[in-house]
């Protein structure tokens, strides 16, 4: 049987509201056993796990000492991801903090909102200044801002000296790109090209 919010009335006798009753009181038990220990257990009152639904929320955080978690489809995953809304903001407008892209060339988000996208790629030639830019896609989120970016020389099992004599230096980023350059020390400029991975952060 339903839950029945109006129950008992004035006016009911008790013998005609038992059932009502005792049905109101199989609900609740049933409510609270949902991700919950149960009464009389040792960990009565706690979440064994919490589910959320996924949905737009319409509570907003503006005028209370409050944060919010929900859920809803991530923006670049398309998949439900668990969201936060920080204090001070109006309803959906938090950041899921669970999507990333777990790949050579990706990124994530964490719980604090920084962003940080890693990747892969080359320096044409050594003693060379040259623009490098994060890659771009449904599933890749643009940086609204850019705070650091890292950059440092890779290779491949047995290197050669040439391969290690690079110094790798990193500048002008923007949410865009960076630049980098790739210093020969006591070698000459030049080919061959110098493969680097990098770390930028940012939101």
């Amino acid at each position: 049987m339903a839950y029945q919010e109006n129950i008992p009335q004035p006016t009911n006798r008790l013998k005609d509201s038992q059932s009502d009753l005792l049905a109101n009181f199989q609900a609740i038990k049933q409510l609270v056993d949902v991700n919950h220990s149960t009464f009389g257990s040792a960990t009565e009152g706690k979440h064994i796990f919490v589910n959320f639904p996924t949905g737009t929320p319409t509570k907003n955080t503006l005028s209370t000492p409050e944060v919010a978690l929900y859920s809803k489809n991530g923006a670049q995953s398309g998949v439900p991801e668990l969201y936060f809304q920080a204090n001070n903001l109006a309803a959906d407008s938090g950041y899921a903090f669970t999507e990333s892209l777990k790949a050579t060339n990706g990124w994530t988000r964490l719980p604090s909102g920084i962003v940080l996208k890693w990747g892969t790629s080359s320096i044409t030639s050594r003693n060379n200044l040259e623009t490098i830019t994060f890659p771009v896609a449904g599933n890749i989120p643009v940086f609204t801002a850019i705070y650091t970016v890292l950059a440092l020389q890779t290779f491949s099992a047995g290197p050669s000296l040439g391969d290690l004599n690079t110094a790798v230096s990193v500048g002008n980023f923007t949410t865009a790109n960076f630049q980098v350059f790739a210093r020969a020390i006591g070698l000459p400029g030049g080919t061959p090209a110098v493969p680097i991975t990098y770390l930028a952060i940012g939101l």
